[in-house]
C-alpha cells in the first residue's frame, strides 16, 4: 500500500504542478486532436494486454504504466477536476485502509473492541490513556496520521496540501532517511553551535553599529508604483507600472537592524559580511579596524563555526550512519540469520552458503513454524512442538495482551515479564558441517538414548503390571474382610463364645 500511496501522491502533485490553474491547464488537454486520442487508446489497450499476458517478473512495471495511461486517459475523457477528485479520493481511502491495517496488526483494534473496563474506575482511565497512546503515538503512527490529515485537507480544502504526501519518499529510501538522521541524531550539538554563532554575530553587530554604521548600505529595489497608487506628497503617481527603482538604503540605523543585516547578509555571503558592506579605502581612519573586522568575521563565523563545526557534525554523522548501514547489510549478506555461521565456514564444503540459507536454515521456514505453533491447538502438540512453544510463549503473551486489568500479559500467565528463550535455535551449529566422527558419535548417543528409553519403558510396564496385581489383591482382601465383618454382625452368626454363654449352667 505504501507504493500505491507514493504513486498516487506523485500523480496528484504532477497534475497540480503542470496544470494549475486548472482553467488554463484544461485548454492544453482539450486542444488534443483525434489522432492523439486514438494513440492513447492504443497504448492503453497494449498496456492491458502486457499486464495480462506479459512476463510476471515485470508485472509491477506493467501495472505502473497502465495506471499512468489510465490517468492520462481520464484527463482527456473526464477532465482535470474530476480526475483530481477521483485520485484524491483513492489516496484518502488508501491511507485510511493502511492505518486500519496497521492498527489491526498491532492488536490495537482488538483491544478497542474486546476490552470494556467499567467506567469511573482507575483501570478505565488507565485503559483510555494507554489506548490513546497506542492510537496516536505508536511507532510510525504519528507520521501516517499526519499524511492522512494533509490528504484530507488536499481533498476537501485545496490541492496544494498534497505536497506533504511526497515526503513519503524519505521513508522509502534509507539514504534519504540517513540524511535526515544525520541532522536529528546530533541536534543538540548543532543547536548549541548555532546559538554560539548567533552570540558571536551579535557581538559583531554591536561593533558594526558603534564603528561602521555608515558602511552598512544595501542596494534595494522597492516595489514599483502602480496606477492609482501615490504617496502622500504625490510622488510616484503614474499611469503604468514603473520600472524597478534602485535605492541605496542604510541598514544599520538601529542595533536591531544591524543585527538582522549581519545575520541575513553575513551568513549568505561567501566571503562574510564584507561582501555586502562598503569597500573601505586605505585612507580611511578605521581602515585597519575594518580589515580586522572583516577577516575575523569570515574566519570565526564562516570557516570555523559554519563549515567546520556545523557541517562537520552533519557530515561525520552521515558517514557513521552509512558505515553502520553497510555493516548491517554485510552481516545480513554473509552471515546465516538462524545459526550465525559466516559465509567462510562453508568454503570447501559439500553444502554452499546459499544452499544452507535456502534449504537448511531458511528464515521463512522458522517463521512458518512459529505461526504453526500459534494456530495449532496445544492439546495436539508433539514433544518438540511443546518444547519450542514453552520457550516462545512470552512473545505470544505480549502479542495477545488485552489490558483488561491494566496488566501487560494474559491473566494466569506464568511467563509474565519474561523474554522469549532462543535456546531452541541452532546457534553456530549446522548438520551439514558436522564431521563424520561427530555424526557417528551423535548417532551412537541417539541409539544409547533409545535403548535407555526402551529399557525405561519396559521397566515402567513391569511396574505397572505389578501395581495392578497388587491393587487387585488389596481389593480382594478388602472385600473378604468386609464380608467377614458383615457375617459377624448377623444374629444367627454370632461368635461361638457368645453362643455358649447364652445357655444356663448345670448344677
Amino acid at each position: 500500500m505504501s507504493s500505491i500511496s507514493f504513486y498516487l501522491a506523485f500523480c496528484l502533485n504532477m497534475m497540480v504542478v503542470f496544470l494549475y490553474p486548472f482553467n488554463k491547464g484544461s485548454n492544453y488537454i482539450n486542444s488534443m486532436d483525434l489522432k492523439t486520442f486514438m494513440l492513447l487508446w492504443m497504448v492503453l489497450i497494449a498496456s492491458i494486454l502486457l499486464l495480462i499476458y506479459g512476463d510476471r517478473k515485470h508485472i509491477k512495471r506493467y501495472s505502473v504504466s497502465l495506471a499512468a495511461l489510465a490517468v492520462i486517459r481520464s484527463l482527456v475523457t473526464l477532465g482535470m477536476q474530476p480526475t483530481l477528485f477521483l485520485l484524491g479520493f483513492l489516496q484518502l481511502v488508501n491511507k485510511g485502509v493502511f492505518i486500519v491495517s496497521l492498527l489491526s496488526n498491532r492488536g490495537i483494534l482488538r483491544k478497542l473492541w474486546t476490552v470494556r473496563p467499567r467506567r469511573a474506575t482507575k483501570h478505565y482511565f488507565q485503559f483510555i490513556r494507554e489506548l490513546s497512546s497506542d492510537l496516536f503515538f505508536s511507532p510510525h503512527l504519528p507520521y501516517h496520521w499526519m499524511q492522512f490529515t494533509f490528504c484530507f485537507l488536499g481533498f476537501s480544502i485545496h490541492e496544494f496540501f498534497y505536497w506533504v504526501l511526497l515526503i513519503d519518499i524519505v521513508y522509502r529510501y534509507d539514504t534519504l532517511m540517513n540524511v535526515i538522521n544525520s541532522v536529528l541524531r546530533n541536534y543538540q550539538s548543532i543547536l548549541l553551535t548555532t546559538i554560539l554563532a548567533i552570540i558571536i554575530i551579535y557581538l559583531y553587530a554591536i561593533i558594526g553599529y558603534l564603528f561602521f554604521a555608515d558602511d552598512f548600505r544595501l542596494v534595494t529595489n522597492p516595489l514599483p508604483m502602480i496606477a492609482g497608487e501615490c504617496q502622500a506628497d504625490g510622488v510616484g503617481c503614474s499611469d503604468s507600472p514603473a520600472e524597478w527603482p534602485v535605492v541605496m538604503e542604510k541598514s544599520c540605523d538601529t542595533l536591531f537592524n544591524c543585527f538582522m543585516t549581519t545575520i541575513k547578509e553575513g551568513l549568505r555571503a561567501g566571503g562574510g559580511i564584507s561582501d555586502v558592506l562598503r569597500k573601505p579605502s586605505s585612507q580611511d581612519r578605521l581602515y585597519h579596524l575594518r580589515t580586522a573586522f572583516d577577516l575575523t568575521f569570515f574566519f570565526i563565523v564562516i570557516v570555523i563555526i559554519i563549515q567546520n563545526l556545523i557541517f562537520g557534525v552533519i557530515i561525520d554523522t552521515f558517514a557513521a550512519l552509512r558505515a553502520e548501514k553497510d555493516h548491517k547489510e554485510e552481516v545480513l549478506k554473509n552471515t546465516c540469520f538462524i545459526c550465525g555461521l559466516p559465509r567462510g565456514a562453508f568454503e570447501n564444503k559439500d553444502v554452499t552458503f546459499h544452499k544452507h540459507i535456502i534449504q537448511e536454515h531458511n528464515v521463512w521456514h522458522y517463521l512458518y513454524f512459529i505461526v504453526h505453533l500459534k494456530t495449532k491447538d496445544t492439546t495436539e502438540f508433539t514433544g518438540p512442538e511443546s518444547y519450542v512453544f514453552k520457550m516462545i510463549q512470552p512473545s505470544f503473551n505480549i502479542i495477545n495482551a488485552e489490558y483488561a486489568d491494566g496488566s501487560d500479559a494474559r491473566p494466569g500467565s506464568s511467563s509474565q515479564g519474561k523474554a522469549p528463550d532462543l535456546e531452541w535455535f541452532p546457534r553456530l551449529r549446522c548438520m551439514s558441517l558436522l564431521n563424520p566422527e561427530e555424526v557417528e558419535q551423535e548417532q551412537y548417543e541417539m541409539r544409547d538414548l533409545q535403548l535407555q528409553l526402551l529399557e525405561t519403558n519396559m521397566l515402567v510396564k513391569s511396574l505397572s503390571v505389578q501395581l495392578n496385581d497388587l491393587k487387585e489383591r488389596m481389593i480382594a482382601q478388602r472385600k473378604m474382610q468386609q464380608h467377614r465383618t458383615l457375617q459377624d454382625r448377623l444374629p444367627g452368626n454370632a461368635p461361638q463364645h457368645v453362643r455358649m454363654s447364652s445357655y444356663p449352667m448345670g448344677p
